[in-house]
C-alpha cells in the first residue's frame, strides 16, 4: 500500500467499513454525552452515531476506524451493509456469504457483491494471511510490511493484514452453493468442510494494509495478578498471539 495515494488508504479504510461481522442496533441511541463525544471525534455533520453490536473488539475498533476517515457502517439489514462515505453518499454492499473465524485459518472473509462487481474481503493474522497475498512483484512491500509488523509486536499491539480479490459471478455462485451446501447437510465433518472450502478462495489476495490495536488489559487485571503472585498462586496466560506481543502485555 502507498500511503501517498489516496486510492490505496480510500481502499484500506473501506475493508475496515465491509470486512467484518457486526451489526448495527438502530434501535439503540448512544447518550447525548458520548454522541457529542463521537460526532468530535468523527468530525463528521451527522449527529447520530450507530450502536453497533458484535463479538470482537477488534472489528470494533476497525469500524469506528473508518468511522473517523468519513467511512461510517450505518445499517446492516438484508444481509447488506450500508457504508456512509463523507456527509451524504450511501453505498451499498451486499453479503453474499461469510467465511468465518477459526483458530485454525486465523482468519475471516466476506463475500460482496458492488453494483455488478463480486470480491472476497479477507482479513486476520499475519503469520497466516502473508501467505494468501500474492507478493508476485512485490517483495519490497512484503519486507516492509514483515518489518511493521515486528515493530508492532514489540509495542504490545495486536495485528491483523487485510487483502481482497477480485471474483467471478461463476467463483462467487460456486461459493454460495457450496455454503448452502455444507450448511444443509447432516455430515460429522461440517468444520472442516467448510475450512476446505474457506482455504481453496482465500488465495491469490491483493494486500490492501495492515492495522496495530492496543491490547487494554481489562480493570484491575494488573492489581489482582499481583495479589495472586504474593500470595504465592502460580499465574499461567494462554494467548494466541505472536511471542513479542505476549511478552508486552504480560509486562504492561
Amino acid at each position: 500500500m502507498n500511503v501517498n495515494n489516496s486510492n490505496d488508504l480510500y481502499m484500506f479504510f473501506k475493508h475496515m467499513s465491509v470486512c467484518h461481522s457486526i451489526t448495527v442496533d438502530v434501535d439503540s441511541k448512544p447518550s447525548t454525552s458520548q454522541n457529542e463525544e463521537e460526532s468530535k471525534t468523527n468530525n463528521s455533520e451527522n449527529t447520530e452515531i450507530p450502536i453497533y453490536q458484535c463479538q470482537s473488539p477488534d472489528e470494533l475498533a476497525l469500524v469506528k476506524a473508518a468511522c473517523k476517515v468519513g467511512l461510517t457502517l450505518e445499517d446492516t439489514k438484508a444481509s447488506t451493509y450500508f457504508v456512509r462515505e463523507g456527509s451524504s453518499t450511501i453505498k451499498e454492499h451486499k453479503i453474499l456469504g461469510e467465511f468465518k473465524f477459526d483458530s485454525d485459518r486465523k482468519r475471516m472473509s466476506v463475500v460482496v457483491q458492488e453494483d455488478k462487481k463480486f470480491y472476497l474481503y479477507t482479513k486476520g493474522a499475519d503469520s497466516n494471511m502473508i501467505h494468501q497475498i500474492d507478493w508476485e512483484n512485490k517483495e519490497s512491500d512484503k519486507v516492509l510490511l514483515e518489518q511493521h509488523l515486528h515493530k508492532f509486536a514489540c509495542q504490545g499491539l495486536r495485528t491483523l493484514v487485510m487483502g481482497r480479490k477480485n471474483i467471478s459471478e461463476d467463483e462467487k455462485d460456486e461459493i454460495v452453493s457450496e455454503l448452502y451446501k455444507i450448511q444443509a447437510s447432516a455430515v460429522k465433518n461440517k468444520e472442516e468442510k467448510y475450512s476446505e472450502l474457506y482455504c481453496k478462495h482465500e488465495t491469490g489476495l491483493t494486500y490492501f494494509g495492515a492495522s496495530a490495536i492496543e491490547d487494554k488489559l481489562q480493570d484491575k487485571v494488573p492489581e489482582t495478578i499481583e495479589r495472586l503472585m504474593k500470595a504465592n498462586i502460580r499465574v499461567w496466560v494462554l494467548t494466541g498471539d505472536k511471542q513479542e506481543t505476549a511478552i508486552e502485555i504480560a509486562k504492561s
